[in-house]
């Protein structure tokens, strides 16, 4: 049975996520950078036919460098935690595969605290935006990923074999 768990709710868990896990990046000794699709207009985050608009709306929410590398990060909590899978939208995939397609690596952060690269991302379900339209998240096309797949790191090792 699921709690009813309020947008203010998964905002405030998001928020609080976000925040856990910028405090690992800086304990592991890099620099986080928040970027965001906070800048874009309210009106321009619902187009999504124009793929310039999609690319930004998209764009990883925060960077992390150790002052000679950076890597793109997007932290991805479930719309409520009784949920077991995580899910991630479609059009937020496709920008960071492409983005590591031209050589700007890209991963995950899940609320589990668990990563993945975002090229390694396999999904055992898809909902096209029909039925995505059907819950309660953000009705685009996403996929769900299990927390037990064989991708998903621990993100404290994530970090690790990052620095090695």
């Amino acid at each position: 049975m699921s709690v009813a768990f309020t947008y203010a709710d998964r905002n405030q868990s998001h928020a609080e996520t976000c925040t856990t896990i910028q405090q690992a990046m800086i304990e592991a000794g890099f620099q986080v950078i928040s970027l965001g699709s906070c800048h874009l207009p309210p009106r321009l985050r619902q187009i999504h036919s124009d793929r310039a608009i999609r690319f930004i709306r998209h764009f990883p929410d925060y960077m992390m460098t150790d002052g000679k590398r950076g890597w793109l990060y997007d932290v991805k909590t479930r719309q409520n935690p009784s949920h077991v899978n995580h899910a991630v939208e479609l059009d937020s995939h496709e920008t960071m595969v492409d983005l590591d397609r031209v050589g700007v690596p890209t991963f995950y952060v899940f609320d589990t605290l668990q990563a993945a690269w975002s090229i390694d991302v396999q999904f055992f379900r898809v909902f096209g935006r029909d039925e995505a339209a059907d819950t309660k998240g953000s009705r685009t096309a996403f996929g769900l990923i299990l927390p037990t797949a064989s991708f998903l790191t621990p993100l404290e090792t994530f970090i690790e074999r990052i620095q090695s």
